[in-house]
């Protein structure tokens, strides 16, 4: 597990606190008391002198029962402990998980914003384009209508005939 942390640590950079160690040793602890149990049973005179099939039978049940349900403990406790101890990195990484899909997101808001700033762009540009169009057109008829207009000179001197 300790492998596992270090190994998420560096690739992923999750800082999940190191997982405490498996509490095998109670185990052993009860696996060393069967052994003694079933070598003081074997050694027993009471066991010489019984009839060895059911000697054999009754070591075998006492001798399996009891390994049988420290085997079901040590299987139950060590699913616990491996649930408790993923727990941490597999919230890690679904909190790492939802920010990477919020910043997806954000960045597909952010194009395709960018996408309709660029098709606001080019119609912008095509209105300024008619619009210096038309403008280009109102000089021209701006000229025009002022060659059409006579000077300030003609103007003094046409009046003057009418006077």
């Amino acid at each position: 597990m300790l492998s596992i942390y270090r190994k998420f640590h560096e690739d992923y950079d999750l800082k999940a606190t190191p997982p405490e160690p498996f509490p095998y040793r109670k185990y052993v602890d009860q696996l060393d008391q069967l052994y003694l149990s079933s070598e003081a049973f074997r050694n027993s005179p009471v066991t010489t002198m019984t009839e060895q099939s059911f000697v054999v039978k009754k070591f075998f049940i006492s001798l399996v029962s009891h390994a049988r349900a420290m085997i079901c403990d040590v299987n139950k406790e060590a699913d616990l402990w491996l649930r408790e101890m993923v727990n941490p990195l597999v919230r890690q990484i679904q909190d790492k998980r939802n920010r990477i899909e919020q910043h997806m997101r954000t960045m597909s808001k952010i194009r395709e914003s960018r996408q309709q700033l660029e098709l606001q762009v080019r119609r912008l540009e095509a209105q300024t384009k008619v619009l210096e169009e038309k403008l280009v057109s109102l000089d021209r008829l701006k000229g025009s209508l002022e060659e059409c207009v006579p000077s300030e000179q003609e103007l003094a001197a046409s009046q003057e005939k009418l006077a």
